[in-house]
């Protein structure tokens, strides 16, 4: 067991998910009774009360309260810069500790010092797996995905989203910011998140620019964290998706050439297209059991569009 004097800060970013989040700081102190922790709670403007619960039910919790929402890789900096923690657990507000998970993770950066980054296992509410681990995306993977997803036989052989081993603990590339373990010695390295990205792939900005710094990324298998999963975009769904593809167009400006970004660019709005005319395609149909949910899927879609083709990117 760790027992330094504040072993862990815990950050939770919240955004409307007042029901979640109280659970979800309740798992936390009951799971972490041996750890001696600190807990943030930046709180994004939230206009279901999700900040006077925190402040009423959780008064030990510091809590930053935001006036507007600016994003999770900003209101993350901000907690980032009042912890105090010899580590930084960046833990989504709709995700349910299981067991010791987080002792284990502690307990692992601690016998290894070299790595700077660990995540568990996510588990979906039903107990199934969730995808946990993230590969750094090249043209290979990001045309199979965007593409040809249909392809599951290829997409698994080449260990593509889903189809990577989520059994075994190992070195990976990346692992989801749903539960995320740094140690301050990286943040003191590579500063903290590039707040650019306001949603998406901020994990993954930031794990790329540990590695290329010389630290290792862990995925831990045997802790586990059940995690709901896209709980604050639910109120508005397509400014969630277009902010997933403003979040791809800022990592692959960042790190890709000009000549593989316009590659890029043709696949991901090539995809979309495919996509949508599908959609479109069973909305025609009239089928009772999917239309509704392939007409919301086609507005999704359609709004996309004319994102990528508007001058807002």
């Amino acid at each position: 067991m760790l027992h330094d004097n504040l072993a862990l800060s815990v950050i939770l970013v919240s955004h409307n998910v007042n029901k979640l989040l109280r659970q979800c700081l309740t798992s936390l102190f009951t799971s972490c009774k041996s750890v001696n922790l600190q807990a943030i709670v930046v709180d994004n403007c939230s206009q279901d009360g999700s900040g006077d619960m925190v402040a009423d039910v959780f008064p030990d919790v510091m809590l930053i309260r935001n006036e507007s929402n600016v994003g999770f890789a900003a209101a993350a900096n901000q907690g980032i810069r009042i912890s105090c923690g010899k580590y930084i657990l960046l833990l989504n507000p709709d995700t349910l500790i299981v067991n010791n998970a987080i002792d284990m993770m502690l307990q692992w950066m601690e016998n290894y010092p070299d790595v700077g980054i660990c995540g568990p296992q996510l588990l979906n509410p039903d107990a199934t797996i969730q995808r946990s681990i993230i590969s750094f995306p090249s043209l290979l993977t990001i045309t199979m995905v965007h593409l040809f997803p249909f392809l599951k036989s290829i997409n698994r052989s080449l260990g593509i989203g889903e189809f990577q081993d989520h059994t075994t603990s190992q070195l990976v590339e990346c692992v989801s910011g749903a539960c995320f373990m740094i140690r301050q010695d990286v943040i003191n390295s590579i500063g903290t998140f590039d707040e650019r990205f306001f949603l998406n792939a901020e994990e993954m900005d930031f794990c790329r620019r540990a590695t290329l710094n010389n630290w290792k990324v862990y995925f831990l298998a045997e802790a586990k964290v059940i995690h709901y999963g896209g709980q604050s975009s639910k109120t508005n769904p397509a400014s969630g998706f277009i902010e997933f593809h403003r979040a791809q167009h800022i990592y692959y400006t960042k790190y890709f050439c000009r000549a593989k970004q316009s590659v890029l660019k043709l696949i991901f709005f090539s995809g979309l297209l495919l996509r949508t005319a599908y959609q479109g395609f069973k909305v025609l149909l009239n089928k009772t059991d999917t239309e509704e949910d392939s007409r919301k899927k086609w507005t999704l879609f359609c709004k996309t569009l004319r994102w990528y083709l508007s001058s807002e990117r």
